[in-house]
């Protein structure tokens, strides 16, 4: 690698580390300083709601990914996951925080690393599968209707085509 390349791949490292703490420095400005923020932030595993604004993760991947799954309290598509999770992770696009938590949910679940994570494929397509806990599932085998996941939307359904 030469001095070019290098300078340059380190003015990218340094402009994703700059995003990262643009991000923090706006969450921070959004909040109160509450008495009880102190005691908020010594709880990193939870989801906290700050000024009812901003969201902070401070879990490793399968700990974040629970935790959205957890507060949603329902079956959740992997892209309404990474979306909850995008701005925990800004030097990564959409489509990889999209991927990292569907492998991070799979290898979980191959794993058997969390007994009470499970998935629900509504059709035969992997692309329709939804991420949950077991006793979300009733004896049929079928999610109870409080957990249900929201339809994905898709963009063919409501076209109407005139001719």
């Amino acid at each position: 690698m030469n001095t070019k390349e290098f300078l340059t791949k380190r003015i990218s490292e340094l402009e994703k580390e700059l995003t990262g703490l643009k991000a923090a420095l706006s969450a921070y400005e959004n909040i109160d300083l509450a008495p009880n923020l102190v005691e908020n932030l010594k709880t990193p595993l939870e989801t906290q709601v700050l000024n009812n604004k901003t969201k902070v993760y401070n879990g490793t991947w399968i700990e974040n990914i629970l935790t959205v799954i957890k507060n949603k309290n329902r079956f959740l598509h992997n892209i309404e996951i990474a979306s909850e999770l995008y701005s925990t992770y800004p030097d990564k696009d959409k489509d990889s925080v999209k991927r990292r938590v569907s492998a991070v949910l799979s290898n979980a679940l191959s794993k058997g690393d969390i007994d009470s994570l499970t998935n629900y494929r509504f059709t035969k397509s992997i692309k329709d599968t939804v991420w949950g806990k077991k006793e979300w599932i009733n004896e049929e085998g079928k999610i109870k209707k409080e957990y249900m996941y929201k339809s994905k939307a898709n963009k063919n359904n409501n076209k109407t085509f005139d001719f």
